[in-house]
């Protein structure tokens, strides 16, 4: 009986050290960022309606807090074995700008007059095993867009769209982005007392869709012509 107790307990204690070993955590981080130069527009042949990201499975992060990232395991966590529940990051949940590692390449767009950054930020996530499709995250810049006349307005993110980690054998990247530029076009009305014509602003969109395999640690570039994104991935130990 002891020794069948034995062999149960180091089944479990096997399984237990297994599921951690296969279990890793990644900090993701984006910069996004638009090319300010006047003639970018006219290199391409753009289409008028380049279609928007499929959001359906998209998470949203949640706002930063400061249990994001624990220190360490809890204290008396057994090697090997997980650490409790409480003590794990909270997965898809933006980053303080503390735990930023893009701000040197930051600091330089915003020095340059010829690029704009406008969305920068960080989470973490969790595969288990070797095969996991990750979700995609929809992310979309602070700096806004407004279009329409002066009688009726929309406002949309400047850029918007999605990114997501997945691992299967390698690490990859799947960046499905929108940039919105206004544009200028003179629409007819008429009231009661003659014909006119009002100056109205139109929304154009331009949609970088890629996929990368992803090498820890570096800093990749999703490149288009109005916009680029800069995706960096690293592995987050626990123990840390």
């Amino acid at each position: 009986m002891k020794r069948l107790i034995f062999v149960i307990a180091a089944l479990f204690f096997a399984t237990q050290l297994s599921h951690a070993q296969d279990t890793q955590w990644y900090k993701v981080e984006v910069l996004v960022f638009e090319n300010n130069d006047p003639g970018a527009v006219t290199t391409e042949a753009w289409r008028l309606e380049p279609g928007f990201p499929n959001l359906e499975r998209s998470v949203e992060l949640a706002p930063p807090s400061a249990a994001v990232v624990p220190p360490t395991p809890a204290a008396g966590t057994a090697p090997g074995k997980p650490p409790d529940a409480k003590t794990l990051p909270q997965q898809y949940q933006r980053l303080p700008n503390s735990a930023l590692d893009l701000n040197k390449a930051l600091r330089k767009l915003r020095a340059s007059k010829r690029y704009e950054p406008l969305l920068h930020v960080a989470w973490l996530q969790e595969f288990k095993g070797d095969s996991d499709s990750g979700k995609p995250v929809h992310l979309f810049s602070s700096a806004t867009i407004a279009s329409g006349s002066s009688f009726n307005t929309t406002v949309q993110p400047r850029a918007d769209g999605l990114v997501m980690l997945r691992r299967s054998r390698f690490l990859h990247v799947d960046v499905d982005m929108v940039l919105r530029q206004a544009m200028t076009a003179r629409a007819a009305t008429e009231t009661e007392l003659s014909p006119a014509a009002s100056l109205t602003t139109i929304t154009q969109d331009f949609r970088l869709h890629q996929s990368r395999r992803m090498r820890s640690d570096e800093i990749h570039y999703f490149d288009h012509p109005l916009f680029g994104v800069l995706v960096q991935v690293s592995p987050y130990p626990l123990d840390e």
